[in-house]
């Protein structure tokens, strides 16, 4: 998210940060930290936490809402999918 916070390719955009999975305490405050990031930047954005598994749920969500852009990223040893920034324009 810093990066993104930081580029200035991403001004302008309504961003899209989402994560695949549970609603849990921790998806939650990963979301509201990105979308407060992007904000304090000046960037529009937008959160949501979506059921089902990342490639299906993100493959409906992009083509449902017919983002320009999708950027994936994932932490930690097991590259468990994090986050999801998908930007319209």
């Amino acid at each position: 998210m810093d990066h993104i916070a930081r580029s200035p390719l991403f001004q302008g955009l309504d961003i899209h940060v989402v994560t695949v999975g549970s609603a849990t305490s921790e998806a939650l405050k990963g979301l509201a930290h990105a979308k407060a990031s992007l904000q304090a930047a000046g960037i529009r954005a937008e959160t949501a936490i979506l059921p089902g598994q990342p490639e299906t749920a993100l493959g409906k969500l992009v083509d449902e809402a017919q983002f320009g852009m999708l950027v994936m990223g994932a932490y930690g040893h097991s590259r468990k999918l994090d986050l999801d920034v998908a930007c319209s324009d």
